[in-house]
């Protein structure tokens, strides 16, 4: 490639707004300045816009599974930025202990999770933030879901149970060993403003709409029961957009 056609390459990957990296990534991480921070070599304010987007980004920033690199204008000039290699950097080198969690009023109303995976518990912390009064029923025995399949080859054990501490220090009531069916789905919707339903399998057909996560009335659905090609970040994504969507219904009726 000669030097007109790498500086036109460059421009794209500059002035896009939003540059193409980040409008593909699930949850617009803010790529460019990710990578910005990340070739002056301050790994601690690369982490910070990781963690600006990126909920649990201690651990997701080592196991996301990066659809960003497809979207990289440079691919065509010599190959697109590893940039999973370099959230792990980020991870390894820039990670800091979060503040201490805000405790925010809540007038917002009740939700329900049903099922504490990824976009289940990426829903909870959301709505807790948006002022709900968060319920999670977990059929196992403890949060996390696909996280404990990263435990030992990614993920240490210590990690992912600091990492999820913080819904100890926060208004969410927890219900573990408790699975849900579809009948008593019924009743939990009667006693709460919205549903969220993130189960990874669920026995009956759902018709979820793709945009706001809705099922019906005030039960909507995301993780696996949306995308069925396994991505962590896309179950993660639908977690905070059906969080968003709930806040949205919630405030209307």
């Amino acid at each position: 490639m000669d030097n007109v056609k790498l500086l036109k390459t460059g421009d794209r990957c500059i002035y896009d707004e939003p540059a193409a990296c980040t409008a593909w990534c699930p949850i617009h991480v803010d790529v460019t300045a990710f990578v910005a921070e990340m070739e002056k070599g301050d790994f601690n304010k690369a982490y910070k816009v990781l963690e600006k987007r990126m909920p649990f980004a201690r651990m997701l920033g080592m196991i996301c599974d990066h659809p960003c690199e497809s979207a990289c204008v440079r691919a065509a000039a010599g190959g697109a930025i590893k940039i999973s290699e370099l959230e792990k950097a980020a991870v390894k080198h820039g990670y800091t202990p979060p503040k201490k969690a805000l405790h925010i009023p809540k007038k917002a109303g009740k939700a329900a999770v049903i099922g504490g995976g990824l976009s289940g518990i990426t829903a909870a912390l959301e709505l807790d933030r948006k002022g709900f009064m968060v319920t999670i029923y977990e059929k196992s025995d403890k949060l996390g879901g696909r996280l404990w399949d990263h435990e030992g080859a990614t993920l240490d054990k210590a990690i992912i149970e600091e990492e999820l501490q913080i819904f100890s220090k926060l208004d969410i009531e927890i219900i573990l060993n408790r699975s849900i069916s579809p009948q008593e789905l019924k009743g939990i919707i009667n006693e709460y403003s919205a549903v969220f339903l993130a189960a990874g399998e669920w026995d009956e057909k759902l018709h979820i709409n793709p945009e706001t996560f809705q099922v019906q009335s005030s039960l909507f659905a995301g993780g696996r029961l949306v995308y069925d090609n396994g991505s962590i970040i896309l179950s993660v994504s639908s977690g905070r957009r059906a969080a968003a969507s709930i806040e949205r219904y919630v405030k209307a009726i």
